[in-house]
């Protein structure tokens, strides 16, 4: 893969771009001597070549020459992937709702929506669109005081941690609970280190690193894009809140048995999520039942088959999905 040279355009403002950065740079881990990213805005963990318009992008492609050009930045139009087209270079979009995604080489769609229904039979979706971010798993486990984590990626802007704390606090059932936010969290972190204060089972956790914390919960509460993924990953059954109402047309967590989806969490009703985690802490029997089924799913992950088809695509030749 020496003389291959991969383009990895990356847009960090996207939703859910926590996970787009790790993707990014697992792709980068594969090939580490072939991807080069590039990004409109600087981030300290990703090394990339910068650029402020579409204009100046074009102009770095052209020079780049890329083999092929993956596209994690968005809604594309067709003008966007015929450019790279007329470069020579094979196109891979990620999560692409635009119309440039029809006229792609090849597609990854994770965050697909009942209208996905048109897409072509060999668009990748689901989790055979899947990456998995690379963590070292333990065997599940089912302790006797029930753990849960609530984990509302990035910058939370509906502020649904405080939101599920505050109705959470009002079980009377022994839990653990592992408050987990981003570094980016855009909210007042007094209000929440207060309830952590006067509560010794609760814990407030900032970290950008999510999988060891979904892994040891027994229960997640947190968002409908990607983290349901993350959720298969992990085998951690979750309580999904949408964050928008565009999440809440995201198909792949209403799929899944060992979730439930909830709706929009910012309409979310106290009882509703109570029911919703009591259901699952009280019964033992349905959360082993969860998670084996979740165990089941993330067995058929398989990342390298992806991989091998984007290889295909960067040396010109014909693949098969």
């Amino acid at each position: 893969m020496n003389a291959i040279k991969i383009a990895y355009l990356l847009d960090p403002s996207t939703e859910m771009a926590g996970y787009a950065l790790r993707r990014a740079r697992e792709f980068q881990n594969t090939w580490p001597q072939a991807v080069q990213l590039f990004m409109k805005q600087k981030h300290p963990d990703v090394d990339a070549t910068l650029y402020t318009t579409q204009p100046e992008l074009y102009n770095l492609l052209a020079a780049y020459q890329p083999n092929l050009t993956i596209r994690d930045a968005g809604r594309s139009t067709p003008e966007d992937i015929r450019f790279m087209h007329q470069l020579g270079s094979r196109v891979a979009v990620i999560d692409d709702s635009g119309d440039g995604a029809l006229v792609a080489d090849y597609q990854l769609q994770t965050l697909y929506t009942e209208e996905a229904d048109y897409l072509p039979m060999d668009v990748r979706k689901g989790l055979d669109a899947y990456i998995p971010i690379s963590y070292t798993p333990s065997p599940p486990q089912i302790s006797k005081t029930k753990r849960i984590v609530i984990l509302f990626p990035e910058k939370d802007p509906d502020n649904l941690t405080h939101r599920v704390l505050r109705h959470l606090t009002q079980l009377h059932v022994p839990l653990e609970v592992d408050v987990v936010i981003h570094p980016s969290y855009q909210h007042d972190r007094f209000t929440l280190q207060s309830f952590i204060l006067q509560r010794k089972h609760l814990q407030l956790i900032e970290t950008a690193d999510y999988l060891p914390y979904l892994e040891r919960a027994d229960l997640a509460i947190t968002s409908s894009a990607h983290m349901p993924y993350l959720c298969v990953q992990t085998a951690t059954p979750a309580v999904l809140l949408a964050e928008s109402k565009r999440e809440v047309s995201y198909r792949f967590g209403d799929e899944i048995p060992a979730f439930t989806h909830l709706g929009l969490g910012r309409k979310v009703k106290q009882s509703a999520l109570q029911n919703a985690i009591m259901e699952v802490v009280l019964h033992e029997g349905l959360l082993l039942k969860k998670k084996k089924q979740l165990e089941a799913l993330a067995e058929t992950l398989n990342p390298a088959a992806i991989i091998q088809e984007l290889k295909a695509l960067a040396e010109l030749r014909e693949f098969t999905s």
